[in-house]
Protein backbone atom coordinates (compact mmCIF):
# COMPACT_ATOMS: atom_id res chain seq x y z
CA UNK A 1 0.00 0.00 0.00
CA UNK A 2 3.09 2.28 1.02
CA UNK A 3 4.90 1.79 -2.84
CA UNK A 4 1.55 2.41 -4.36
CA UNK A 5 1.35 5.74 -2.45
CA UNK A 6 5.37 6.93 -3.94
CA UNK A 7 4.27 5.94 -7.53
CA UNK A 8 1.60 8.12 -7.70
CA UNK A 9 3.04 11.01 -5.83
CA UNK A 10 5.95 10.38 -7.98
CA UNK A 11 3.65 10.53 -11.76
CA UNK A 12 1.86 13.36 -10.37
CA UNK A 13 3.91 16.08 -10.03
CA UNK A 14 1.70 18.87 -10.21
CA UNK A 15 0.45 20.89 -6.76
CA UNK A 16 -3.36 20.80 -7.82
CA UNK A 17 -2.92 16.64 -8.34
CA UNK A 18 -0.74 15.88 -5.31
CA UNK A 19 -3.64 17.76 -3.26
CA UNK A 20 -6.05 15.26 -4.67
CA UNK A 21 -3.91 12.33 -4.85
CA UNK A 22 -2.91 13.42 -0.74
CA UNK A 23 -7.05 13.42 0.38
CA UNK A 24 -7.83 10.37 -1.73
CA UNK A 25 -4.80 8.37 -0.10
CA UNK A 26 -5.91 9.38 3.14
CA UNK A 27 -9.67 8.37 2.38
CA UNK A 28 -8.07 5.39 1.72
CA UNK A 29 -5.95 4.51 4.88
CA UNK A 30 -9.15 5.74 7.63
CA UNK A 31 -10.94 3.01 5.19
CA UNK A 32 -9.05 0.02 6.37
CA UNK A 33 -7.88 1.92 9.68
CA UNK A 34 -4.22 2.35 8.40
CA UNK A 35 -3.89 4.41 11.32
CA UNK A 36 -6.53 2.35 13.80
CA UNK A 37 -4.97 0.92 17.22
CA UNK A 38 -7.68 -1.45 17.05
CA UNK A 39 -6.97 -4.53 19.59
CA UNK A 40 -8.00 -7.56 17.44
CA UNK A 41 -10.69 -9.41 19.67
CA UNK A 42 -11.44 -13.14 19.35
CA UNK A 43 -14.87 -14.56 20.62
CA UNK A 44 -13.91 -17.67 20.06
CA UNK A 45 -15.24 -20.34 18.23
CA UNK A 46 -18.95 -21.21 17.90
CA UNK A 47 -20.29 -24.01 20.13
CA UNK A 48 -23.86 -25.69 21.38
CA UNK A 49 -25.28 -25.35 24.60
CA UNK A 50 -28.09 -27.13 26.42
CA UNK A 51 -30.75 -24.89 28.37
CA UNK A 52 -30.74 -20.94 27.94
CA UNK A 53 -28.01 -20.16 29.76
CA UNK A 54 -24.33 -19.81 28.44
CA UNK A 55 -20.74 -18.47 29.04
CA UNK A 56 -19.24 -15.61 26.61
CA UNK A 57 -15.13 -15.16 26.48
CA UNK A 58 -13.64 -12.48 24.49
CA UNK A 59 -10.12 -12.34 24.43
CA UNK A 60 -7.33 -9.42 22.73
CA UNK A 61 -10.23 -6.88 23.93
CA UNK A 62 -10.08 -3.58 25.94
CA UNK A 63 -13.40 -2.21 26.78
CA UNK A 64 -16.91 -2.69 24.46
CA UNK A 65 -19.36 -4.92 24.41
CA UNK A 66 -21.94 -7.61 23.61
CA UNK A 67 -24.75 -7.50 21.18
CA UNK A 68 -27.37 -10.73 20.17
CA UNK A 69 -28.75 -10.66 16.60
CA UNK A 70 -30.86 -13.30 14.45
CA UNK A 71 -28.69 -12.82 11.28
CA UNK A 72 -27.88 -9.68 10.89
CA UNK A 73 -30.77 -7.84 12.59
CA UNK A 74 -30.39 -7.99 16.92
CA UNK A 75 -32.55 -9.48 19.08
CA UNK A 76 -35.01 -7.52 20.74
CA UNK A 77 -35.36 -7.79 23.41
CA UNK A 78 -32.23 -8.44 24.06
CA UNK A 79 -31.15 -12.09 26.21
CA UNK A 80 -29.91 -11.12 30.08
CA UNK A 81 -26.45 -10.52 30.46
CA UNK A 82 -24.94 -11.03 34.14
CA UNK A 83 -23.30 -9.46 35.20
CA UNK A 84 -23.69 -6.75 31.74
CA UNK A 85 -23.27 -7.05 28.50
CA UNK A 86 -19.75 -4.69 28.82
CA UNK A 87 -18.33 -7.90 30.63
CA UNK A 88 -15.90 -9.96 28.83
CA UNK A 89 -16.96 -13.31 30.38
CA UNK A 90 -20.49 -12.82 30.74
CA UNK A 91 -23.32 -15.57 31.12
CA UNK A 92 -26.09 -14.82 28.47
CA UNK A 93 -29.90 -16.25 29.31
CA UNK A 94 -32.46 -16.31 26.60
CA UNK A 95 -35.37 -15.00 27.73
CA UNK A 96 -37.14 -18.12 26.04
CA UNK A 97 -36.06 -21.10 24.27
CA UNK A 98 -38.57 -23.45 22.35
CA UNK A 99 -36.54 -26.18 20.42
CA UNK A 100 -33.31 -24.83 19.21
CA UNK A 101 -31.87 -21.21 18.66
CA UNK A 102 -29.03 -20.24 16.69
CA UNK A 103 -27.58 -16.72 17.95
CA UNK A 104 -24.64 -14.55 16.74
CA UNK A 105 -23.13 -12.66 19.67
CA UNK A 106 -21.10 -9.92 18.13
CA UNK A 107 -18.13 -8.40 20.84
CA UNK A 108 -17.72 -4.39 19.37
CA UNK A 109 -14.21 -3.32 20.99
CA UNK A 110 -13.61 0.34 21.31
CA UNK A 111 -10.58 0.37 20.49
CA UNK A 112 -11.09 0.34 16.89
CA UNK A 113 -13.83 0.39 17.09
CA UNK A 114 -13.81 -3.48 15.49
CA UNK A 115 -15.50 -6.43 16.55
CA UNK A 116 -15.71 -10.17 16.33
CA UNK A 117 -18.48 -12.97 16.64
CA UNK A 118 -19.55 -16.21 17.75
CA UNK A 119 -21.78 -18.54 16.56
CA UNK A 120 -23.85 -20.20 19.79
CA UNK A 121 -26.74 -22.68 19.82
CA UNK A 122 -29.28 -22.81 22.55
CA UNK A 123 -30.74 -26.63 22.72
CA UNK A 124 -34.02 -26.96 24.87
CA UNK A 125 -33.39 -29.46 27.69
CA UNK A 126 -36.73 -31.97 27.87
CA UNK A 127 -38.67 -31.20 30.30
CA UNK A 128 -40.24 -35.13 31.06
CA UNK A 129 -42.64 -36.76 33.66
CA UNK A 130 -43.11 -40.62 34.07
CA UNK A 131 -46.34 -40.44 35.76
CA UNK A 132 -47.28 -40.89 39.72
CA UNK A 133 -46.51 -43.52 41.33
CA UNK A 134 -49.24 -46.27 41.89
CA UNK A 135 -50.54 -49.45 43.23
CA UNK A 136 -51.70 -51.72 40.05
CA UNK A 137 -53.81 -54.83 40.35
CA UNK A 138 -53.19 -57.45 38.15
CA UNK A 139 -49.68 -57.71 35.74
CA UNK A 140 -50.57 -55.10 33.46
CA UNK A 141 -50.52 -51.35 33.54
CA UNK A 142 -50.81 -48.47 30.88
CA UNK A 143 -47.90 -45.98 31.38
CA UNK A 144 -48.88 -42.63 31.97
CA UNK A 145 -45.51 -40.07 30.94
CA UNK A 146 -45.61 -37.11 29.38
CA UNK A 147 -43.52 -36.16 26.32
CA UNK A 148 -41.49 -32.59 25.86
CA UNK A 149 -42.18 -33.75 21.65
CA UNK A 150 -38.70 -35.01 21.37
CA UNK A 151 -36.90 -38.50 20.86
CA UNK A 152 -37.85 -40.88 24.46
CA UNK A 153 -37.82 -43.91 25.43
CA UNK A 154 -38.82 -46.11 28.27
CA UNK A 155 -35.54 -47.92 29.72
CA UNK A 156 -35.47 -51.90 29.52
CA UNK A 157 -35.99 -53.32 33.16
CA UNK A 158 -37.37 -56.35 32.77
CA UNK A 159 -41.04 -55.95 31.37
CA UNK A 160 -42.30 -56.25 28.09
CA UNK A 161 -43.47 -52.90 26.90
CA UNK A 162 -45.93 -52.63 23.49
CA UNK A 163 -43.59 -49.75 22.54
CA UNK A 164 -40.76 -48.67 23.89
CA UNK A 165 -40.96 -45.07 22.26
CA UNK A 166 -44.54 -44.43 23.51
CA UNK A 167 -44.89 -42.70 26.82
CA UNK A 168 -48.34 -44.38 27.48
CA UNK A 169 -47.20 -47.33 26.37
CA UNK A 170 -49.20 -50.61 27.81
CA UNK A 171 -46.64 -52.85 29.93
CA UNK A 172 -46.67 -56.35 31.17
CA UNK A 173 -44.85 -57.38 34.36
CA UNK A 174 -43.16 -60.89 34.68
CA UNK A 175 -43.70 -60.81 38.51
CA UNK A 176 -45.97 -58.93 41.05
CA UNK A 177 -43.62 -56.34 42.91
CA UNK A 178 -42.30 -53.13 43.37
CA UNK A 179 -40.47 -52.22 39.60
CA UNK A 180 -39.34 -48.51 39.16
CA UNK A 181 -39.84 -47.44 35.23
CA UNK A 182 -37.87 -44.73 33.70
CA UNK A 183 -38.48 -42.50 30.92
CA UNK A 184 -35.87 -40.58 29.02
CA UNK A 185 -35.73 -38.12 26.09
CA UNK A 186 -32.64 -36.41 24.07
CA UNK A 187 -32.84 -33.18 22.43
CA UNK A 188 -30.30 -33.16 19.84
CA UNK A 189 -28.28 -30.39 18.63
CA UNK A 190 -28.25 -29.45 14.88
CA UNK A 191 -24.66 -27.15 14.41
CA UNK A 192 -22.77 -29.96 16.80
CA UNK A 193 -22.98 -33.84 18.02
CA UNK A 194 -24.63 -33.19 21.43
CA UNK A 195 -27.41 -34.47 23.08
CA UNK A 196 -29.70 -32.76 25.69
CA UNK A 197 -31.04 -35.80 27.73
CA UNK A 198 -34.16 -35.84 30.83
CA UNK A 199 -35.17 -38.36 32.69
CA UNK A 200 -37.69 -39.02 35.75
CA UNK A 201 -38.72 -42.29 37.43
CA UNK A 202 -42.25 -43.88 38.65
CA UNK A 203 -42.59 -46.87 40.87
CA UNK A 204 -45.06 -48.85 40.51
CA UNK A 205 -46.07 -52.09 42.66
CA UNK A 206 -47.71 -55.07 40.61
CA UNK A 207 -50.62 -56.46 42.93
CA UNK A 208 -51.43 -60.34 42.05
CA UNK A 209 -55.52 -60.34 41.18
CA UNK A 210 -57.15 -62.32 43.50
CA UNK A 211 -59.58 -65.25 42.00
CA UNK A 212 -62.40 -66.10 44.48
CA UNK A 213 -64.18 -68.91 44.58
CA UNK A 214 -66.75 -70.66 46.44
CA UNK A 215 -66.30 -74.24 47.57
CA UNK A 216 -70.25 -74.78 48.47
CA UNK A 217 -71.88 -76.93 46.05
CA UNK A 218 -75.59 -75.88 45.13
CA UNK A 219 -77.26 -79.32 46.49
CA UNK A 220 -75.90 -78.64 49.88
CA UNK A 221 -77.39 -74.92 50.15
CA UNK A 222 -80.80 -75.67 51.56
CA UNK A 223 -80.57 -75.37 55.91
CA UNK A 224 -82.78 -76.56 58.55
CA UNK A 225 -83.24 -73.42 61.03
CA UNK A 226 -81.00 -69.80 61.04
CA UNK A 227 -77.72 -71.61 60.74
CA UNK A 228 -75.85 -72.70 57.97
CA UNK A 229 -72.30 -74.75 58.78
CA UNK A 230 -71.07 -75.66 55.53
CA UNK A 231 -70.22 -72.40 53.82
CA UNK A 232 -66.38 -72.83 52.26
CA UNK A 233 -64.57 -70.75 50.09
CA UNK A 234 -60.94 -71.43 48.13
CA UNK A 235 -58.34 -70.17 50.58
CA UNK A 236 -57.21 -66.74 48.92
CA UNK A 237 -53.77 -67.54 49.45
CA UNK A 238 -50.64 -65.37 50.68
CA UNK A 239 -51.07 -61.61 50.87
CA UNK A 240 -54.67 -62.10 50.38
CA UNK A 241 -57.81 -61.68 52.59
CA UNK A 242 -60.96 -63.15 52.19
CA UNK A 243 -64.55 -62.23 53.81
CA UNK A 244 -68.37 -63.10 53.29
CA UNK A 245 -70.51 -60.66 52.32
CA UNK A 246 -74.59 -61.24 52.34
CA UNK A 247 -77.76 -59.19 51.68
CA UNK A 248 -78.83 -59.16 55.54
CA UNK A 249 -77.13 -56.90 57.57
CA UNK A 250 -78.29 -58.91 60.77
CA UNK A 251 -76.10 -61.75 60.28
CA UNK A 252 -73.17 -63.77 62.56
CA UNK A 253 -70.10 -65.29 60.84
CA UNK A 254 -68.08 -67.79 62.70
CA UNK A 255 -64.67 -68.59 60.65
CA UNK A 256 -62.18 -71.19 60.96
CA UNK A 257 -58.62 -69.34 61.11
CA UNK A 258 -58.62 -69.97 57.32
CA UNK A 259 -61.11 -67.93 56.69
CA UNK A 260 -62.01 -71.22 54.44
CA UNK A 261 -64.91 -73.20 56.32
CA UNK A 262 -67.32 -70.74 58.30
CA UNK A 263 -70.81 -71.10 59.87
CA UNK A 264 -73.29 -68.53 59.21
CA UNK A 265 -76.63 -67.46 60.97
CA UNK A 266 -78.75 -65.39 59.94
CA UNK A 267 -81.99 -63.73 61.73
CA UNK A 268 -85.12 -64.39 59.04
CA UNK A 269 -85.87 -67.91 57.80
CA UNK A 270 -85.86 -67.59 53.53
CA UNK A 271 -83.35 -67.51 50.98
CA UNK A 272 -80.28 -65.45 51.63
CA UNK A 273 -77.56 -64.22 49.01
CA UNK A 274 -73.94 -64.79 49.99
CA UNK A 275 -70.51 -63.68 48.13
CA UNK A 276 -66.81 -64.63 48.90
CA UNK A 277 -64.83 -61.52 48.42
CA UNK A 278 -61.16 -61.16 47.98
CA UNK A 279 -58.72 -58.27 48.49
CA UNK A 280 -55.24 -57.61 48.75
CA UNK A 281 -55.04 -53.73 50.61
CA UNK A 282 -51.90 -51.68 50.08
CA UNK A 283 -51.50 -48.78 52.78
CA UNK A 284 -52.72 -46.10 50.08
CA UNK A 285 -55.61 -48.17 48.99
CA UNK A 286 -56.78 -50.05 50.62
CA UNK A 287 -59.31 -53.16 49.22
CA UNK A 288 -58.75 -51.77 45.32
CA UNK A 289 -57.02 -55.21 44.63
CA UNK A 290 -60.35 -57.61 44.65
CA UNK A 291 -62.45 -60.20 43.26
CA UNK A 292 -65.82 -61.38 44.37
CA UNK A 293 -67.81 -65.17 44.13
CA UNK A 294 -71.18 -65.21 44.37
CA UNK A 295 -74.12 -65.02 44.43
CA UNK A 296 -74.45 -68.40 46.82
CA UNK A 297 -78.20 -68.50 47.38
CA UNK A 298 -78.71 -70.47 51.01
CA UNK A 299 -82.46 -71.00 51.83
CA UNK A 300 -83.04 -71.61 55.95
CA UNK A 301 -85.91 -73.50 56.51
CA UNK A 302 -88.20 -73.31 59.38
CA UNK A 303 -89.10 -76.29 61.05
CA UNK A 304 -92.41 -77.80 60.88
CA UNK A 305 -93.73 -77.04 64.71
CA UNK A 306 -95.74 -79.07 65.42
CA UNK A 307 -97.77 -79.94 69.17
CA UNK A 308 -98.77 -83.36 70.78
CA UNK A 309 -101.62 -81.93 72.88
CA UNK A 310 -101.45 -81.33 77.07
CA UNK A 311 -100.83 -84.06 79.37
CA UNK A 312 -104.02 -86.00 80.20
CA UNK A 313 -105.26 -88.93 81.61
CA UNK A 314 -108.21 -91.19 80.69
CA UNK A 315 -110.12 -94.23 82.62
CA UNK A 316 -109.49 -97.38 80.47
CA UNK A 317 -107.12 -98.62 78.11
CA UNK A 318 -107.50 -96.75 74.63
CA UNK A 319 -107.08 -92.33 74.31
CA UNK A 320 -107.18 -90.71 70.75
CA UNK A 321 -104.41 -88.40 70.36
CA UNK A 322 -104.76 -85.03 68.38
CA UNK A 323 -101.92 -83.59 66.91
CA UNK A 324 -101.69 -80.32 65.31
CA UNK A 325 -99.27 -78.82 63.12
CA UNK A 326 -98.56 -74.98 64.29
CA UNK A 327 -96.25 -74.01 61.15
CA UNK A 328 -96.53 -75.31 57.21
CA UNK A 329 -96.06 -72.37 55.56
CA UNK A 330 -92.90 -71.91 54.16
CA UNK A 331 -93.59 -69.55 50.53
CA UNK A 332 -90.24 -69.49 49.52
CA UNK A 333 -89.60 -73.96 49.45
CA UNK A 334 -92.77 -75.72 48.46
CA UNK A 335 -92.53 -78.52 50.36
CA UNK A 336 -94.86 -80.89 52.32
CA UNK A 337 -95.00 -81.99 55.59
CA UNK A 338 -95.49 -85.63 57.12
CA UNK A 339 -96.11 -87.13 60.46
CA UNK A 340 -95.67 -89.73 62.73
CA UNK A 341 -96.22 -91.03 66.59
CA UNK A 342 -93.49 -92.79 67.68
CA UNK A 343 -94.08 -94.75 71.56
CA UNK A 344 -93.38 -98.26 73.10
CA UNK A 345 -95.60 -100.44 74.70
CA UNK A 346 -98.76 -98.86 72.87
CA UNK A 347 -100.89 -99.51 69.84
CA UNK A 348 -101.50 -97.01 67.18
CA UNK A 349 -104.11 -97.26 64.89
CA UNK A 350 -102.79 -94.93 62.15
CA UNK A 351 -99.05 -93.66 63.31
CA UNK A 352 -98.60 -91.54 60.63
CA UNK A 353 -102.10 -89.38 61.35
CA UNK A 354 -102.25 -86.17 63.45
CA UNK A 355 -104.92 -88.32 65.04
CA UNK A 356 -104.66 -91.65 66.10
CA UNK A 357 -106.13 -94.50 68.56
CA UNK A 358 -103.84 -95.15 71.15
CA UNK A 359 -104.34 -98.90 73.20
CA UNK A 360 -102.66 -100.30 76.23
CA UNK A 361 -102.31 -103.71 78.10
CA UNK A 362 -101.96 -102.43 81.31
CA UNK A 363 -102.88 -98.92 83.66
CA UNK A 364 -100.11 -96.41 84.04
CA UNK A 365 -98.18 -93.36 82.31
CA UNK A 366 -97.46 -93.31 78.53
CA UNK A 367 -95.65 -91.21 76.52
CA UNK A 368 -96.10 -90.30 73.22
CA UNK A 369 -93.67 -88.32 70.38
CA UNK A 370 -95.00 -86.79 67.33
CA UNK A 371 -92.38 -86.13 64.71
CA UNK A 372 -92.76 -83.61 61.96
CA UNK A 373 -90.44 -83.50 58.73
CA UNK A 374 -90.81 -82.51 55.15
CA UNK A 375 -90.93 -85.64 52.82
CA UNK A 376 -88.48 -83.97 50.40
CA UNK A 377 -86.01 -82.85 53.28
CA UNK A 378 -86.32 -85.07 56.08
CA UNK A 379 -83.04 -84.17 57.79
CA UNK A 380 -85.30 -81.26 59.17
CA UNK A 381 -87.67 -82.45 61.47
CA UNK A 382 -89.36 -81.02 64.63
CA UNK A 383 -90.64 -83.52 67.74
CA UNK A 384 -93.28 -83.11 70.73
CA UNK A 385 -94.08 -85.14 73.49
CA UNK A 386 -97.53 -85.94 75.43
CA UNK A 387 -98.10 -87.88 78.70
CA UNK A 388 -100.96 -89.61 79.01
CA UNK A 389 -102.55 -91.45 82.31
CA UNK A 390 -103.92 -94.65 81.93
CA UNK A 391 -106.24 -95.34 84.73
CA UNK A 392 -108.30 -98.23 86.24
CA UNK A 393 -112.00 -97.70 85.43
CA UNK A 394 -112.77 -98.85 88.98
CA UNK A 395 -112.09 -95.52 90.14
CA UNK A 396 -114.86 -93.59 88.21
CA UNK A 397 -117.44 -94.63 90.02
CA UNK A 398 -116.06 -93.02 93.48
CA UNK A 399 -115.17 -90.14 91.61
CA UNK A 400 -118.71 -89.28 90.13
CA UNK A 401 -119.99 -90.23 93.74
CA UNK A 402 -117.33 -87.56 95.30
CA UNK A 403 -118.58 -85.15 92.42
CA UNK A 404 -122.35 -85.41 94.02
CA UNK A 405 -120.97 -83.71 97.31
CA UNK A 406 -118.22 -82.83 98.75
CA UNK A 407 -116.60 -82.54 101.97
CA UNK A 408 -113.05 -82.38 101.53
CA UNK A 409 -111.05 -80.51 99.39
CA UNK A 410 -107.10 -80.72 98.84
CA UNK A 411 -104.02 -78.26 97.59
CA UNK A 412 -101.93 -77.17 96.14
CA UNK A 413 -102.32 -79.76 92.98
CA UNK A 414 -100.14 -80.47 91.89
CA UNK A 415 -97.87 -80.42 94.48
CA UNK A 416 -94.10 -80.91 95.24
CA UNK A 417 -94.07 -81.55 98.93
CA UNK A 418 -96.77 -81.20 101.67
CA UNK A 419 -100.07 -81.76 100.68
CA UNK A 420 -103.14 -80.52 102.31
CA UNK A 421 -106.26 -82.12 103.22
CA UNK A 422 -109.53 -79.82 104.34
CA UNK A 423 -112.39 -81.84 105.50
CA UNK A 424 -115.67 -80.99 106.99
CA UNK A 425 -116.19 -84.14 108.90
CA UNK A 426 -113.02 -86.16 110.68
CA UNK A 427 -111.68 -88.95 108.04
CA UNK A 428 -111.26 -92.58 109.96
CA UNK A 429 -108.32 -93.07 107.62
CA UNK A 430 -106.43 -91.81 104.28
CA UNK A 431 -105.08 -93.75 102.06
CA UNK A 432 -102.72 -92.80 98.69
CA UNK A 433 -102.52 -95.25 95.77
CA UNK A 434 -100.54 -95.00 92.02
CA UNK A 435 -102.71 -94.75 88.92
CA UNK A 436 -102.78 -98.92 88.91
CA UNK A 437 -104.52 -99.31 92.35
CA UNK A 438 -100.87 -100.09 94.20
CA UNK A 439 -101.48 -99.18 97.91
CA UNK A 440 -98.39 -95.94 98.77
CA UNK A 441 -99.02 -94.44 101.74
CA UNK A 442 -101.57 -95.50 104.70
CA UNK A 443 -102.08 -92.76 107.33
CA UNK A 444 -104.31 -91.70 110.17
CA UNK A 445 -107.42 -89.91 110.30
CA UNK A 446 -106.72 -86.92 111.82
CA UNK A 447 -103.73 -85.71 109.14
CA UNK A 448 -104.29 -82.36 108.23
CA UNK A 449 -101.35 -82.76 105.56
CA UNK A 450 -99.20 -84.97 104.06
CA UNK A 451 -95.34 -85.11 103.35
CA UNK A 452 -94.93 -86.33 99.64
CA UNK A 453 -91.96 -84.95 98.83
CA UNK A 454 -90.19 -89.04 98.04
CA UNK A 455 -92.98 -89.56 95.95
CA UNK A 456 -92.20 -89.94 92.31
CA UNK A 457 -93.71 -87.30 89.68
CA UNK A 458 -96.68 -88.59 88.17
CA UNK A 459 -100.55 -88.53 89.01
CA UNK A 460 -102.01 -90.39 92.28
CA UNK A 461 -105.09 -90.59 94.33
CA UNK A 462 -106.11 -90.25 98.00
CA UNK A 463 -108.28 -92.20 99.42
CA UNK A 464 -110.67 -90.01 102.53
CA UNK A 465 -112.47 -92.86 104.76
CA UNK A 466 -115.52 -91.08 106.13
CA UNK A 467 -117.72 -92.60 108.52
CA UNK A 468 -120.74 -92.33 105.91
CA UNK A 469 -118.43 -93.25 102.39
CA UNK A 470 -114.84 -93.11 100.71
CA UNK A 471 -114.18 -90.00 98.95
CA UNK A 472 -111.64 -89.84 96.15
CA UNK A 473 -108.95 -86.71 94.76
CA UNK A 474 -107.03 -86.56 92.07
CA UNK A 475 -104.01 -84.90 92.68
CA UNK A 476 -100.19 -84.72 90.39
CA UNK A 477 -97.05 -84.98 92.33
CA UNK A 478 -94.14 -82.97 90.41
Amino acid sequence: MYIFVVIAVYLFNTKAMKNILFLVVLLFLFKYNAFSQCSDPDAGSGFAVCGPSCELHVTDATTGYWTACYGLSPINPQPIFSPSNTSQTPVVTLQELMGNKIIKFVWTDNSGPCTDTVQVEFVEIPVVFAGEDKDVCGPYVVMEGVSSGFTGSWLPNGSDFDDFSDPQASVFSGNYAEKTFTWLEIHQAMTASIGCSSQDDVVITFWRKPTANILTEATDSITCGLTFCNLRAENPGAGITGNWLSDDPVVAYEQNPDNTDTRVTFSTYGIHNLYWVESVEPELYPGFCSDTAGPLRLHFVEQPLVSAGADDYLYGYSYELNGEILIDDNPDFDMTIGTSWQTDNAVLDNSAGLTTNATVATFGEYEFTLLAYYTDFASCFYRDTVNITYVDPVFIGIEKENQEETKFNIFPNPVSSMLNIVSTVGPEQIQITDINGRLIKTLSGNCKSIDISALEAGVYFIKIFLPDGIQLRKFVKE
